[in-house]
């Protein structure tokens, strides 16, 4: 970038703005984690392990751009033309982003499975988020090989395009696809699992439609706007919006004071809980299911199969697995 055509404001200005607002966004993500570990000590070592992953890859991804911006405002300060080498740490977050992103909706696709039962569509966007990481990681490879800018984006930004154009699409169909396996288990007469139905359905938009939002944007900016650098801007938040989307929907949920064992039939005669479905949830001397104002009409059968999907897990759908004796009401 020559330097008679050097803009501040679009340029480093724009990457410094971004670079802020991802850090204040990290900052988020901490206090998730750290309200996560405290409210849910009893998840499993998997989940507990996913959140630990996402929050070491923030914070490398934050740490990357921090050193970025150190680069670009104080090393590099009075030589603009060496905005067209952008700095290695600068690049290197495009290959973490890549690992965030997929990250998150591989999560909400286990998510799909536990509401559909069904591996096509979670499987599909499965396979779409791993075309997304494996494209991100080409791109933060080219990337770091000292291309220049403007030769970086005319000849390998399509790569960025289709990494954006998957991205969004992916999050569009999970959560269309929760959506819709959430909508089955509305049920006439239920008003507290409908109402339960449709605060999940509510956090699954909500957070969906966070991060398709943002990867359209950056996609709009990156193909009407590549003279500057508010793309970068852009690119450096989005990341972020994943990890608090994925954090946000562990903690969104309320944990049980006095979680049952659902694999023992004789743990769920008295369940009493902070969760608004399972403290009005009990089994009379028939089995049938009561709640507070409504007795289900039809009596609540044990089944063993693998895709037996209890009530009781409805609130806390993506950690529960099918097991032996856990209730379903009767088709």
């Amino acid at each position: 970038m020559p330097p008679t055509e050097f803009d501040v404001a679009p340029t480093v200005g724009a990457l410094e703005i971004g670079i802020l607002f991802a850090v204040c966004l990290f900052g988020a993500v901490t206090v998730q984690v750290a309200i996560y570990y405290t409210r849910f000590p009893t998840d499993p070592y998997v989940l507990k392990g996913l959140v630990a992953l996402v929050w070491c890859l923030d914070f490398s991804h934050t740490l990357a751009l921090c050193d970025a911006l150190y680069t670009l405002t104080v090393i590099q300060y009075g030589h603009p033309e060496l905005l067209e080498l952008v700095p290695d740490s600068l690049n290197l977050t495009i290959v973490l982003s890549g690992f965030i992103g997929p990250l998150e909706q591989g999560w909400f696709a286990y998510r799909l499975y536990k509401f559909g039962h069904s591996w096509y569509l979670p499987s599909f966007c499965f396979f779409l988020s791993t075309v997304r990481a494996c494209g991100s990681v080409v791109a933060g490879t080219i990337a770091l090989q000292h291309v220049p800018v403007t030769v970086y984006i005319d000849k390998w930004g399509w790569i960025i395009e289709i990494m954006l154009v998957i991205g969004a699409i992916t999050d569009i169909l999970l959560v269309l696809g929760l959506c819709y396996y959430l909508s089955e288990w509305r049920g006439e007469g239920f008003v507290r699992m409908n109402r339960l139905v449709n605060r999940l359905m509510q956090w699954s938009i909500e957070s969906g439609l966070i991060t398709s939002l943002g990867a359209i944007v950056l996609f709009i900016c990156f193909v009407t706007m590549r003279s500057n650098f508010n793309w970068m801007a852009i690119s450096a938040v989005l990341p972020k919006l994943f990890s608090n989307s994925l954090l946000f929907s562990l903690n969104a949920r309320r944990p049980s004071l006095h979680a049952p064992d659902l694999r023992r039939r004789d743990s769920f005669p008295s369940i009493h809980s902070a969760d608004p479905l399972t403290s009005e949830f009990k089994f009379d001397s028939e089995a049938r299911f009561r709640f507070e104002d409504t007795t289900c009409p039809a009596p609540a059968k044990w089944r063993s199969d693998r895709h037996s999907f209890s009530t009781v897990s409805l609130h806390n759908s993506y950690i529960f697995p099918p097991g032996e004796g856990m209730p379903v009401l009767a088709p």
